[in-house]
């Protein structure tokens, strides 16, 4: 149906009487309600309806099969592909339907089918989550923002809007849980020397949390936005009292942009220390082979591989 042809010419008004002109400046008279407009404009609205609920019986569907695989493993591999496929081509095609998606997000008990339905709107692309999600987190309506900051966590925070809004957030928040997902939404962005340090300015007391979730979360989130002249992030992370924020920062050390000398010799220390946590151990191994070793440096490197060698072979061996 082609409602267009129903669609009158912008008038303007006029000041002396209020009639309508038309181009010309004439006064024409308002014509009466065109029955055969009204019955075509109610046809459309049945057809959007219709399409509303066939948006929403397949959203159901495809939610109910969500459920299924997250929550019993019932089904092939290939069966839950396809689900996750028509999943996002549903989101896709139908842009209308995101928020009753995110209402049954939100309205989800927390378990592995939250979990599920979260990585696939958090892979999905639609920026329009991002905008949501921040406007409950922002809303003093919402009391609890949890499953928003899970989502943001989970997707990234890629505008700068969203990061200056985000970065704001942080000072009203006092759950570590929550304090820690917004560290990790704020995902790197291409910026200006002087802005990206002052994000990174933002972030660093964290990196002196009193809990080692909210330590860790900056450890992760500051060695994506620094670079070699951070590397005091590193170095203090590297002799932090939590073995969690010690692993972050020795998987860092290796994937990071961020070197120095001062962390290759905190990297050979914890390869050495017999009394330190065994896959850190490994880890920091794994971490020196990103810098250049000299001497007895590369002796004790390749000695450390020798052993890592043998106890896999003898783990093997007892397998």
């Amino acid at each position: 149906y082609n409602i267009s042809a129903y669609e009158e010419e912008p008038a303007v008004e006029s000041l002396a009487n209020d009639k309508p002109l038309s181009a010309d400046n004439e006064v024409y008279p308002v014509p009466a309600d065109d029955p055969q407009a009204t019955s075509t404009i109610q046809e459309a609205d049945k057809m959007n309806d219709v399409d509303n609920q066939q948006a929403e019986a397949t959203l159901d569907v495809l939610l109910l099969s969500i459920g299924k695989f997250a929550g019993s493993g019932v089904g092939s591999i290939k069966e839950m592909v396809n689900t996750e496929v028509e999943f996002l081509n549903f989101l896709d095609q139908s842009p209308h339907m995101l928020t009753t998606i995110l209402d049954n997000y939100k309205d989800l008990s927390a378990g592995s089918t939250k979990d599920h339905l979260r990585a696939l709107l958090a892979t999905s692309g639609n920026t329009a989550i991002e905008s949501h999600a921040i406007a409950q987190v922002t809303s003093d309506e919402v009391t609890i923002k949890t499953d928003w900051l899970d989502l943001l966590r989970d997707a990234g925070v890629h505008t700068a809007h969203g990061r200056e809004v985000m970065l704001d957030q942080l000072q009203n928040f006092s759950k570590p849980g929550d304090l820690s997902n917004t560290l990790l939404a704020i995902v790197p962005q291409v910026l200006d020397t002087s802005k990206k340090q002052e994000v990174i300015d933002q972030l660093v007391p964290y990196l002196n949390h009193s809990d080692d979730m909210v330590r860790n979360a900056a450890v992760v989130s500051l060695s994506r936005w620094g670079d070699s002249g951070q590397s005091y992030v590193l170095e203090q992370a590297l002799a932090d009292s939590s073995e969690t924020v010690r692993k972050t920062a020795v998987s860092a050390a290796f994937t990071s942009t961020i070197k120095s000398e001062t962390i290759k010799s905190m990297l050979l220390n914890i390869m050495r220390n017999e009394n330190e946590n065994w896959s850190i151990r490994i880890d920091a191994h794994d971490a020196l082979s990103s810098y250049t070793l000299q001497g007895s440096e590369y002796d004790e490197f390749y000695l450390f591989h020798q052993q890592q060698t043998e106890n896999i072979e003898t783990n093997e061996a007892r397998g």
